[in-house]
């Protein structure tokens, strides 16, 4: 396609048209100088210090078996308290890195992601032994989308981490409420027993009490209150 148009606007602007083999051999330069081109605009707001850093993903660090750029890459696996803590931290060594991705704006999204997703999958050593500028700009893509990937991995992994602690709470109350019913009936037996007294026509007001305290200790009913006031739970309870 490219080949027909250049020979389209070559003819149409009247210009002697080259041999068909030079007009090949220049739509074949043309990716070519596109990728170069598109490298070129990833990585014009590095620093010296920013290529150091990218460099340093590469690097096994001593005592490990993984470069950093594959600790990076790899997101949690699980939803717990350490693996929250973790992905928490990975989103804190992404942003550390300091690497200025705002020139990626000006290049074409599908692009970058085309190359942040070859960054994902490749070894460290493939792309260590890419040309500085295609690896520069490979591991500048792939942050570029890392920080807001390693984000999401962190919510997801603390919905998981709030979803267990609260199915945990739910659980334990109601362990909790099941060994106290005991408790509460005996102490709601009592209590029903004193409004049953309090209730009944046939006792007079001025022996009310003394009827109640025929019947139980005067710390019974003290106690039962007590007891209720610290078991129940009201409507709105969570």
């Amino acid at each position: 396609m490219l080949f027909d148009r250049a020979t389209a606007w070559l003819v149409s602007r009247k210009i002697l048209l080259p041999g068909a083999s030079v007009l090949e051999r220049l739509v074949a330069r043309l990716p070519s100088r596109v990728q170069k081109h598109l490298w070129r605009s990833l990585i014009r707001g590095l620093t010296p210090q920013s290529y150091d850093r990218l460099d340093a993903l590469l690097l096994t660090p001593k005592g490990q078996n993984k470069s950093k750029l594959d600790q990076l890459r790899t997101g949690p696996t699980r939803g717990s308290g350490p693996e929250l803590v973790r992905a928490l931290s990975r989103v804190d060594e992404v942003r550390n890195l300091a690497i200025d991705d705002s020139v990626s704006a000006g290049v074409p999204r599908s692009r970058v992601l085309e190359l942040a997703r070859f960054a994902a999958t490749a070894k460290a050593g493939a792309i260590e032994r890419m040309p500085k500028e295609r690896r520069a700009a490979t591991l500048v893509a792939l942050i570029s989308t890392l920080e807001a990937t390693a984000q999401d991995d962190a919510v997801d992994v603390l919905n998981l981490v709030l979803t267990d602690l609260f199915s945990d709470a739910v659980a334990a109350n109601k362990k909790a409420r099941l060994r106290t019913l005991k408790d509460l009936d005996a102490a709601a037996i009592k209590t029903a027993g004193v409004s049953r007294v309090v209730l009944d026509d046939n006792v007079a007001d001025s022996e009310v009490r003394r009827t109640i305290f025929a019947m139980m200790e005067r710390a019974e009913p003290e106690t039962s209150i007590e007891e209720i006031d610290k078991l129940v739970r009201p409507p709105v309870d969570v």
